[in-house]
């Protein structure tokens, strides 16, 4: 029975995950006792002003927008609203890149690499374009994105993948297993939604992020990036069902490397192969002993078709996983029990496809995302654009 809740807990530790708001925003008010202190020593506004420009790229964009220089040169006169305003008006007409911070986008431009679906002397870089959909992430998703430590609340973050233990080259015949070295694509958006039912195959959906990204501007001769997302639905009793949707993008440069033949076969292959084949790694990174115990420590794959009830969808320029933890009684009582806790995690989740054939040797993380102390309580005030208009649902 043990062995079995571990496995299964796996598959529920999502769930925690599943609890994102966005991180509480730092006031600017000045009503707090330390503000007034800082005001008497004339610093706090020059602390605003300093963080927000380092934070935001503002410091990048002095001379790009009007006035803005005669406004920061005079701390004293300065409206932290209306610089924050500014910035935003310009990130939103998308110069010098939609969602990417000037510093960015300009390093990109003298940096640049064959991106997505272009060639070698394309101006546009791999970089660029990762920070694009980052950037189109974080207009889609309030579910932001923080860094990739133990000291974030409410956030996720692209985690390194670099200290899983995967398979070997030479797995099949001295059964040893390797530290990870990275992962195939990088993570690019995270979404946490309430929802009323289980909803497969949400890439199709207009209002969705991947249909966001086909229909991005991505330039003359230009293709929107692959994207391979991964869906958790998570039922709850009270007040809401949630789902947990991750997002990766293709990397040029592995385009045609053996972790991509790997996983190309499976999304070729057939159901029954789908089903044996997409492991998923769950860790915690920070927390009890019991949810540890209960995660499996040291942690243990679990094929997630085996699991619970697993569909896959192939569209245009994606591919996607859908888990419905709510048709296995064992996965919702887990669920029911790791809910609890979730404010103090810090889970690790990585996704691989698994490599049961010589030539598949040795495995790669397919993607790693860090979930960070989340909050369902705070997604419950969000809407849920996948439940705005009826979309197509059919498998593959």
């Amino acid at each position: 029975m043990f062995p079995v809740l571990t496995h299964l807990s796996l598959s529920f530790f999502f769930f925690f995950f599943l609890m994102i708001r966005r991180p509480p925003r730092s006031t600017l008010s000045s009503s707090s006792a330390a503000s007034d202190v800082y005001k008497r020593q004339g610093l706090v506004r020059q602390f605003h002003i300093e963080m927000l420009m380092a934070v935001a790229g503002i410091r990048d964009m002095i001379n790009q927008t009007p006035g803005l220089d005669d406004l920061i040169s005079d701390t004293s006169q300065i409206d932290l609203h209306e610089v924050e305003l500014a910035y935003h008006r310009r990130m939103s007409q998308g110069a010098p890149g939609e969602g990417i911070s000037p510093s960015l986008a300009s390093t990109s431009k003298k940096n640049p690499s064959p991106g997505i679906g272009m060639s070698p002397g394309s101006v546009s870089s791999a970089q660029h374009i990762m920070e694009t959909l980052r950037g189109i992430s974080a207009k889609h998703s309030w579910f932001v994105a923080g860094a990739a430590d133990l000291n974030g609340k409410h956030c996720w973050s692209s985690h390194p993948a670099d200290d899983f233990m995967i398979r070997g080259p030479n797995y099949l015949q001295d059964r040893k297993k390797i530290q990870s070295t990275g992962a195939l694509m990088p993570v690019v958006c995270v979404e946490l939604l309430p929802c009323s039912e289980f909803k497969p195959n949400i890439g199709s959906h207009p209002k969705g992020f991947i249909q966001r990204v086909q229909k991005h501007d991505w330039g003359a001769g230009q293709s929107a990036p692959f994207i391979f997302c991964v869906q958790f639905f998570v039922p709850c009793s009270s007040p809401n069902n949630y789902m947990l949707n991750v997002y990766c993008a293709q990397d040029p440069t592995q385009k045609n490397s053996q972790p991509q033949m790997v996983l190309d076969r499976f999304m070729n292959g057939t159901t029954e192969e789908q089903d044996r084949k997409f492991k998923l790694i769950p860790r915690v990174a920070e927390g009890g002993w019991f949810v540890r115990k209960a995660c499996g420590d040291p942690p243990t794959p679990a094929i997630m078709g085996t699991k619970v009830k697993q569909l896959c969808h192939k569209g245009q320029g994606y591919f996607e996983v859908d888990f419905d933890l709510g048709a296995s009684s064992v996965a919702g009582g887990i669920v029911k029990i790791v809910l609890g806790p979730c404010k103090s995690l810090v889970v690790d989740l990585g996704f691989m496809v698994e490599s049961q054939l010589a030539d598949e040797l040795p495995e790669k993380l397919l993607m790693a995302v860090r979930l960070s102390r989340l909050d369902l309580a705070l997604a419950n005030e969000r809407k849920n654009p996948y439940e705005s208009v009826a979309f197509n649902i059919g498998r593959r």
